[in-house]
């Protein structure tokens, strides 16, 4: 009976020893921290904030309602930036007799822009979000693709080569936290889709942006950029998300 004790002691002891990685369901479960396990505390907003600026066809509107339901300590931010946006903008008013394809677009830009200044309070930003929301909409295919992945990486490469172009904009702020929604939704679209390359590749590039983002200084790009990161997901529901997806983390060391 010592002998048996002894044994099970040895299997527990080598149990506790063997990397965090197991098998469940037939899935295979890759092990994190704590602290990555829990991700970033819970936001005040519970996803509305980010879909208000980023997934919104009326930035204005969407804004004054999170603001009314916000805490009292982000309201009156959240009420400016309600104001800044719903400021109306010539360069992109729909002319009258416009064709459905153009009007369209300009809606498009319309929403771009408004979230645009609504984030970055400056007359830079709001002179430079004409232009950029023109960059932004013209790479991004008119149509979705079947998998749903077109339209968000080609949205991220607009933000990402604008970025690069455009080394001192006053809206690369807000475009940190723009690419981190573009690749957040191709994330989950591949998950979908099984595309496990395509989710690598989503989620390191989700990383990146999501550390500028939360080292931005203007107080509501951090915000919406802890608002997007505190979510389980923006638009299609997945069992993992990209803060800490690594499917190959529990076996890089044997390598």
């Amino acid at each position: 009976m010592g002998a048996d004790i002894h044994s099970r002691r040895r299997g527990l002891t080598a149990i506790a020893a063997l990397p965090l990685c197991v098998v469940v369901g037939g899935v295979m479960a890759i092990g994190v921290t704590r602290t990555e396990a829990q991700g970033p505390p819970e936001s005040p907003y519970q996803g509305r904030l980010s879909k208000a600026v980023f997934l919104s066809d009326r930035v204005a509107e969407a804004l004054a309602d999170v603001s009314a339901k916000a805490p009292a300590a982000g309201r009156e931010a959240l009420v400016a930036a309600a104001a800044r946006a719903k400021q109306p903008e010539p360069a992109l008013a729909t002319p009258s007799g416009a064709n459905p394809v153009a009007a369209s677009r300009l809606e498009r830009r319309r929403a771009l822009a408004q979230g645009m200044v609504a984030m970055v309070p400056t007359p830079e930003a709001r002179a430079e979000s004409v232009p950029a929301s023109e960059a932004l909409v013209a790479a991004a295919p008119g149509v979705e693709d079947a998998q749903g992945l077109g339209i968000p990486l080609a949205r991220a490469e607009a933000a990402e080569s604008y970025v690069k172009a455009h080394r001192d904009s006053a809206l690369t702020p807000y475009l940190y936290a723009y690419l981190m929604v573009q690749y957040r939704l191709a994330f989950e679209r591949q998950v979908a889709a099984k595309a496990l390359d395509g989710q690598k590749n989503s989620a390191k590039k989700y990383r990146i942006f999501r550390q500028r983002a939360l080292a931005a200084t203007e107080p509501l790009v951090k915000a919406v950029a802890e608002d997007i990161d505190g979510q389980l997901f923006l638009e299609q529901a997945t069992p993992e998300h990209p803060r800490n997806f690594d499917p190959d983390a529990c076996c890089r060391d044997k390598i």
